[in-house]
């Protein structure tokens, strides 16, 4: 694992991870701007309120979305697999899925995944 910090921004960086079981929990301050890239696997966003940038080849996304209210833009596709975001009042699955909102919000939440399941759900 590599950890870079700077006064405003810092990047994890974890590579070569076993081929079979892997598992890390990255906390992170719930009001935080999120950029991340997963090579394969399943990824759960908990509680983070703030920009979000989430792209994955494979797996399962599921974001929970504290305050849906609180997003201007968001975007989500899915090459193949499902696409279901509740918190936007949208379900599809297939090839090459996607969807936009434009809300009143202030932040922005991108999400893509090549093949797998992508979810956007309201926390409860």
């Amino acid at each position: 694992m590599n950890i870079r910090i700077t006064d405003s921004e810092a990047e994890v960086s974890i590579r070569d991870t076993p081929d079979n079981n892997f598992h890390a929990d990255i906390e992170i301050p719930r009001q935080s701007g999120l950029w991340l890239r997963l090579t394969a696997g399943d990824l759960r966003i908990r509680g983070v309120q703030g920009d979000q940038d989430v792209e994955a080849r494979a797996g399962e996304i599921d974001i929970q979305i504290p305050h849906p209210e609180q997003y201007g833009h968001v975007d989500g596709s899915a090459l193949a697999g499902d696409l279901d975001a509740p918190a936007f009042n949208i379900s599809k699955s297939g090839l090459f899925r996607s969807f936009e909102y434009k809300g009143k919000g202030k932040y922005r939440l991108h999400a893509h995944l090549a093949a797998g399941s992508l979810m956007m759900h309201e926390s409860n």
